[in-house]
């Protein structure tokens, strides 16, 4: 069994299994909250630095939908290493800018990508 946390972050790990960034940001528009201390143990289970920065990122972009405690952010933005990774696996670096928050490559054109946010 799953719920929506896992799911979450299943989709984040692998975009491509989820129909790619853009459908992914898309599903989390529709969500309005997420238990957080389920996602938390989750990303603690998964052990995956690259995972909780690009979260950070997709939970940041998307703020002023999904409600999200600020000490919770600052809690991830605590956690983010000083390796750099790829929002998604099949990003080319020609095509991405790097957001300095998170450590995390996104695409140049992610406000295109996210129009219907």
């Amino acid at each position: 069994m799953t719920d929506k946390e896992r799911t979450v972050l299943d989709c984040i790990r692998r975009p491509d299994c989820c129909g790619g960034l853009e459908e992914l940001i898309k599903s989390l528009d529709h969500f309005t909250s997420l238990d957080i201390a389920k996602l938390d143990e989750y990303l603690d289970r998964f052990g995956e630095r690259s995972l909780v920065q690009r979260t950070g990122f997709i939970l940041d972009y998307l703020k002023d939908r999904i409600r999200v405690p600020g000490e919770y952010m600052n809690d991830l933005k605590s956690r983010v290493g000083s390796r750099v990774y790829y929002l998604t696996p099949d990003m080319k670096p020609g095509n991405s800018k790097l957001n300095k928050t998170w450590n995390v490559f996104v695409p140049r054109n992610i406000e295109e990508v996210a129009r219907f946010v």
